[in-house]
């Protein structure tokens, strides 16, 4: 880049006066304040929902933050976005007191968590995909694919043209050589159709083939208009995220190539189930969670010392009895036991996050009171979040469904029930595919009928909660001091 004389000095003293704030020793401080300042705003705006908001923002010690002029000046520039920022933040669940600090922001009644964070983004780009489809399907191409569904397929030859062939101009024939006649050539002709959908298709991908080689072997301007051409054609469709990895490719060859790599893995995403794809979405978080804390606990593995070590490979031993004590009960109840990793020892420390993750107790009711009761601040929200224990709403609905939470006993027992029942579908459907000559043979296991279904719910209640009163609770199975476990009944 060719600068002038005075546009190089200007440059080079913008230059230094960053690299000299950069340096200064007082930089942290003044960083704190403006941060510490910003959230006070925000804070307060959220507080008194827009009105007269400037000046009640409060400083550290309870003065007021802003001058008269700040106030008026803050209070022109904030205008037009107040309610965009009281809606953001959710004013509903951010409530407070007096104006919060950093410091404080750890004290909030309801502190935000990394899920809070996460499902906040998945909403947000839920809500846009609702608003750009209707768009869309109001004005849009998608507005034609939808009319076009119900109406009758498009002729791909046009009528001059199949008037021309039946005619004779372009010499339709037999393989003998007899001439077809007009009009069973018009009627052949005629019925030669394609789907709406299909023609758009073939444009879309036409145009993004014509884009990839003119951006490989053509100049960069063919590149930009054919990148800005073909995004504003897929937001037409609602397809605003191809829009955007296609408008990418107006910054360049490469940022084209990710791009069109991006494109091509979202179109293979959505050829899974909804389901499926709702368990990646959600579950992609769980992997970075659980990736982290398998890190620390390798770490923790090789470098703990003795004194550690030891007073926690006592509890695991206990826990791992515990365990085996509860297959036993569940398997003199005629239940499978539950999965071996929920058993850790130090060999595989690792386990530690499959029983910290437990759905049947984190699910249970005894786990939900207990995670509330913990999650008090921010910190321990945060720790429990990266644990895999779920704490919002929509965590929890992804974990343990929309159903009220059962005791864990009850949710045990159930457990191994379906678990059981699964187990003799599996054979009963095999040998109902076998030949007739056969089941004098094979043996086929009775499915598990509502009675004997009920019976073992009454039976494995009734030995897992004497078991559940007399081993793992303390005060001899009294849990809360009141409460007992229920023995028997559903």
């Amino acid at each position: 880049m060719n600068l002038s004389g005075s546009q190089k000095y200007n440059f080079e003293e913008l230059r230094n006066h960053i690299n000299d704030t950069l340096l200064n020793e007082q930089m942290p401080d003044k960083l704190y304040k403006s941060v510490d300042g910003i959230l006070r705003i925000i804070n307060t705006i959220l507080i008194t929902k827009g009105d007269n908001w400037a000046s009640q923002v409060l400083d550290e010690n309870g003065d007021i933050l802003l001058t008269p002029e700040e106030q008026a000046k803050f209070t022109n520039v904030l205008k037009p976005h107040i309610d965009s920022i009281i809606n953001f933040f959710d004013n509903d669940k951010m409530l407070g007191g007096a104006p919060l600090s950093v410091t404080e922001m750890t004290d909030v009644a309801t502190p935000v968590g990394v899920d809070d964070i996460y499902s906040k983004i998945i909403n947000r780009i839920g809500n846009v995909n609702s608003t750009v489809n209707n768009y869309a399907s109001k004005y849009g191409i998608l507005k034609l694919e939808k009319e076009h569904d119900i109406d009758d397929d498009v002729k791909i030859i046009p009528t001059p043209i199949n008037t021309a062939i039946s005619e004779g101009v372009l010499g339709l024939s037999t393989m003998s050589g007899f001439p077809i006649a007009p009009p069973i050539t018009m009627e052949v002709l005629s019925k030669i159709k394609v789907p709406f959908r299909t023609i758009i298709f073939t444009i879309y991908l036409i145009l993004d083939i014509a884009r990839l080689a003119i951006g490989i072997t053509g100049p960069p301007i063919g590149r930009k208009i054919m990148s800005i051409l073909l995004a504003f054609l897929e937001l037409l469709k609602g397809d605003w995220k191809k829009a955007i990895l296609t408008i990418v490719g107006y910054y360049g060859m490469i940022p084209m190539l990710i791009g069109q790599l991006f494109k091509t893995f979202l179109t293979l995403f959505r050829t899974l189930s909804p389901d499926i794809q709702n368990n990646i979405i959600f579950g992609s978080l769980d992997v970075g969670k659980s990736f982290i804390i398998g890190v620390l606990l390798s770490i923790f593995q090789v470098t703990a010392p003795v004194q550690i070590r030891k007073p926690l490979i006592d509890i695991l031993n206990k826990i791992a009895e515990r365990k085996a004590e509860m297959d036993g009960t569940l398997e003199g109840t005629g239940l499978p036991e539950r999965p071996e990793y929920l058993s850790p020892n130090w060999n595989d420390l690792n386990n530690i996050q499959a029983v910290l993750s437990d759905k049947a107790y984190i699910c249970s009711c005894e786990g939900r009171q207990l995670v509330a009761a913990v999650n008090k601040s921010a910190i321990i929200r945060i720790i429990l979040e990266i644990l895999r224990i779920p704490i919002n709403e929509d965590m929890i609905t992804q974990k343990c469904g929309k159903e009220d939470c059962k005791d864990f006993v009850t949710t045990v027992v159930k457990e191994g029930i379906d678990a059981k029942s699964e187990e003799q579908t599996v054979p009963t459907a095999m040998s109902a595919a076998m030949p007739t000559a056969m089941p004098a043979a094979m043996p086929t296991a009775n499915p598990l009928t509502p009675i004997k279904k009920q019976g073992l719910l009454r039976r494995g209640l009734g030995e897992l909660g004497a078991f559940a009163q007399n081993s793992l609770l303390p005060s001899g199975g009294n849990p809360h001091g009141k409460r007992k476990v229920r023995r028997g009944g559903s």
